[in-house]
């Protein structure tokens, strides 16, 4: 094996600190994803929780964390946790993309860019909302991330019986917005 040259090097160096720096935030995605499946599995004695309930589009209902078993200590320990370890990168979305991709082929950015908003969350148990912090209806770019998080969520779905399949979500999806994309 050849010997990188300095600018190899430097490119690898430069690639590797990029990396570091989408470590916070997927470490926080990671263990929130640890807490709401802890959650899940905490047993539920004495406490009288709906079965089966799946909410209607728009029509999510809170629900104390009393009524759904969930100990309220943990969870905010999870939450503060969250908050407290933002992630470092800046929350100039545009910068943020040059610095990561702008030196890549066909790296620039195409369309708009918006500030990343303070840390915000939204935790579901059994249906229901039992815990959010900062703006949850704010729209903000999640990059690659997604992609892991949203593959976990269907893979658990399809596990449970949810849904199908995966191929059948992507199906139902593309007939739904198709007029929007073609």
């Amino acid at each position: 094996m050849n010997k990188p040259s300095q600018n190899q090097f430097k490119q690898l160096h430069q690639r590797f600190r990029q990396l570091k720096c989408m470590k916070p935030s997927f470490i926080i995605i990671m263990i929130m994803l640890l807490c709401i499946i802890n959650l899940h599995a905490q047993k539920t004695k004495g406490v009288n929780v709906k079965k089966d309930y799946f909410p209607d589009a728009g029509n999510w209902i809170h629900q104390s964390l009393k009524d759904s078993g969930i100990d309220s200590i943990k969870l905010q320990e999870a939450i503060h946790f969250a908050i407290e370890h933002e992630a470092k990168a800046s929350k100039n979305m545009e910068l943020s993309q040059a610095m990561s991709f702008g030196k890549e082929p066909f790296g620039e950015g195409t369309g708009p860019f918006s500030d990343r908003g303070d840390p915000t969350g939204v935790i579901v148990y059994k249906g229901y909302i039992v815990a959010e912090w900062g703006a949850p209806s704010r729209v903000d770019m999640t990059h690659s991330v997604t992609k892991s998080f949203l593959s976990t969520v269907v893979g658990l779905a399809v596990d449970e019986g949810l849904i199908k399949s995966a191929g059948a979500l992507g199906t139902y999806f593309l007939s739904v917005f198709k007029n929007q994309f073609i």
